[in-house]
């Protein structure tokens, strides 16, 4: 099962004004979709991605505030093409929270309980996953 289809959408956007904006073209809101999650993906990149997207993976995690984001930043890729019946202020109002709470996710500022952090790289020097991240300068002798 895919993590979000069209169908899904309608606690964001009517199917009647999906297809008043598609006009019946059924490649528009995979692509939307596609959109919508690679955007999430690119803010998320110190969890597992695979975890948290993938509803086949072992150890996913379905989490309603994600999947919310989610349909925002979509709807707003489809409303792009027309504003049918739709308050346009509102929808990118939603979008711009998307993206918002995205990037304090990003940032460590929230954090959603339960998402399964990034495996750790050795061969990379910084950390992939973890909330915590630890450096240092090197240590000074200062003499006078």
């Amino acid at each position: 099962m895919p993590y979000l289809v069209e169908a899904d959408l309608k606690t964001h956007v009517y199917a009647e004004v999906i297809t008043e904006i598609t006009r019946s073209d059924n490649t528009i809101v995979p692509i939307a979709i596609a959109e919508a999650i690679g955007t999430a993906k690119g803010y998320l990149s110190r969890f597992n991605r695979t975890k948290l997207f993938d509803p086949a993976a072992t150890g996913y995690v379905a989490d309603a505030q994600l999947l919310a984001a989610v349909k925002d930043i979509c709807v707003w890729r489809c409303i792009r093409l027309a504003n049918p019946n739709l308050s346009i202020e509102m929808a990118r109002t939603n979008y711009e929270d998307a993206i918002a709470w995205l990037k304090d996710v990003q940032k460590g500022t929230a954090d959603p309980e339960g998402w399964p952090y990034a495996t750790d790289d050795a061969d990379t020097e910084r950390t992939e996953g973890s909330g915590v991240s630890l450096s240092t300068n090197t240590k000074r002798s200062n003499h006078y």
